[in-house]
């Protein structure tokens, strides 16, 4: 089964369907067949934990109301758990792209009616590239493998004049995330170019994005664009963007004074908070969520009025589980923004395949690194030799940011005067 949560992410293909909660259709099949087998092992793309507080959305929930599951793999979470026990019931997680595998092991025994009951669950997992890859596999898929890797590094261009990402000032930090980008600004300016949208959002969507100075080839568009999303065109106005603005801007945590450092809501993932071009605007993140977003412009100094209406460019991921259904940015009572065209250029393909289709035909094979500076944080007034003083402290790790809740979160901690004050 999968998460209820399908119906954010999906809500545009899943039309007319009904989506029921996995708690309840799993509760339904087992009291069905519970006295006919003698295992019951679901396999479940969902998390531990419930997502949104959405009920059942989290295999807790399953194993608290379905405590006949002798094993339930859990997935979704990106995450290894190599064995938990939850109201009896033995859970375990693995890493994505393959990365980890379980090994589970159920032990039965026959009982004096020849019925078969599990007398004991183990499992753990295992590392894949601790183990060598099967050669006969290896050598039956070698001409395949060898065919996608020159697909992957064919040229399509060069970048000149720098980088397209600054290097990090503080190592886990992307620096897209607290400023301007040349590489976030590329993917806005190729968004806007294919929906001649007036404004683009886009978010950053690996922690490690980056194109370097030189040849471009196929494979550098996943490096930049991780995921296989498409272009949707959607019809704004002005309260509509603001309130996408805000609840993006939701993911820094409030700037206290003492701060030295820049800390995030470590409940929200990167991938939620989005750049926006084609309009200026400050991020002040001394304020509380709801009331960041300052001195909102057009790119000529125009205010964008409440009535302003606009054609703006995301992707669908983006669209689907949040600008075009209620759910965090708009309540029932809400207008929501219009779609107006699904899978821009889709015969092209996705964001990543545009990314390329641009530098080829449009870019003639060549582009620079271009930052329009239409952003910028403020309100983190702290002294300037101060956040120099941690940044060094941090280099030379004397100093450490709080640990990520997982990979796909920022430090929700910041480095204060207090830290720095022993060194």
């Amino acid at each position: 089964m999968v998460t209820p949560n399908i119906t954010r992410w999906d809500a545009k293909n899943l039309e007319g369907w009904t989506v029921t909660n996995p708690v309840d259709e799993s509760r339904k099949i087992i009291d069905k067949i519970k006295n006919n087998v003698d295992v019951i092992i679901g396999v479940m793309h969902m998390d531990v934990d419930n997502e949104y507080g959405v009920y059942g959305s989290g295999v807790t929930d399953l194993a608290n109301a379905c405590p006949e599951f002798d094993v339930i793999v859990a997935a979704h979470g990106h995450k290894s758990i190599p064995n938990k026990m939850i109201n009896g019931v033995l859970v375990v997680e693995n890493k994505n792209a393959g990365a980890t595998v379980s090994d589970i092991h159920v032990y039965l025994e026959r009982g004096l009616n020849g019925k078969w009951k599990v007398k004991d669950r183990t499992s753990e997992n295992l590392i894949i590239k601790d183990y060598a890859p099967d050669p006969e596999l290896t050598a039956l898929l070698a001409e395949y493998d060898q065919r996608a890797k020159d697909d992957a590094v064919t040229p399509i261009g060069q970048l000149v004049g720098g980088d397209l990402a600054p290097e990090n000032e503080i190592d886990c930090l992307p620096q897209a995330m607290v400023q301007d980008t040349a590489l976030l600004d590329f993917i806005n300016e190729v968004q806007m170019y294919y929906t001649d949208a007036q404004v683009a959002a886009t978010a950053l969507t690996s922690m490690t994005s980056q194109m370097r100075e030189g040849t471009i080839r196929k494979c550098d568009m996943a490096s930049i664009y991780t995921y296989q999303n498409t272009l949707y065109k959607l019809q704004m106005n002005g309260w509509q963007l603001r309130q996408f603005m805000e609840w993006s801007a939701a993911f820094f945590k409030t700037w206290e004074p003492g701060d030295v450092t820049i800390a995030f809501d470590s409940s929200v993932r990167y991938y939620l908070y989005d750049a926006f071009a084609g309009v200026k605007y400050d991020l002040d993140i001394s304020k509380q969520p709801g009331n960041r977003i300052q001195n909102l412009t057009w790119m000529d100094g125009r205010p964008v009025e409440d009535d302003d209406s606009f054609v703006v460019a995301v992707n669908n991921y983006r669209a689907t589980t949040q600008l075009l259904a209620y759910a965090d940015i708009f309540k029932e009572g809400d207008e929501l923004p219009k779609l107006l065209e699904i899978d821009v250029r889709g015969d092209v393909g996705g964001v990543r395949e545009l990314l390329g289709e641009y530098i080829r035909t449009v870019k003639g094979g060549t582009i620079e690194p271009h930052v329009d500076n239409n952003w910028k944080l403020v309100g983190n007034n702290w002294n300037a030799a101060d956040h120099e003083k941690a940044v060094k402290l941090l280099r030379e790790g004397k100093l450490a940011l709080s640990e990520n809740a997982d990979s796909r979160t920022l430090p929700g901690k910041a480095i204060t005067t207090a830290d720095i004050a022993a060194f």
